[in-house]
């Protein structure tokens, strides 16, 4: 998890932010409407690309975490239809898995998408 915070205040140290907050003082705005008005949007797509990097490893580490230690899920599901030899449960699990997958996705893209500015 450090990288990407690490990565999101990327923007807010990059030159042409600073220089931008730095000329927003001489043209009336307060710190709060700098931070909003530019800070903010700058760091926008860092966060929303890191946002979707982590909803993928999360779902891996769930998944993961099913297969190995869990009497529920569909990573169990997937392991012990495996176990069973039944490839209709094993392709069950993975078509369910992969429609997790895109409908988390399609979230994180409204997001992005009502973010936008």
């Amino acid at each position: 998890m450090a990288p990407e915070r690490i990565d999101r205040l990327r923007p807010l140290t990059d030159q042409k932010c600073a220089d931008a907050k730095d000329h927003c003082g001489p043209l009336g705005a307060t710190r709060l409407q700098a931070w909003r008005k530019v800070v903010v949007p700058a760091a926008l797509p860092w966060i929303l690309s890191t946002l979707r990097l982590n909803v993928g490893f999360a779902l891996i580490g769930a998944v993961v975490g099913e297969y190995i230690s869990s009497q529920e899920g569909l990573g169990y599901l997937v392991y012990y239809s495996g176990v069973l030899y039944d490839l209709n449960g094993v392709w069950a699990g993975i078509i369910a898995l992969m429609v997790v997958a895109l409908l988390m996705d399609r979230g994180v893209t409204e997001i992005d998408r009502r973010l936008r500015w």
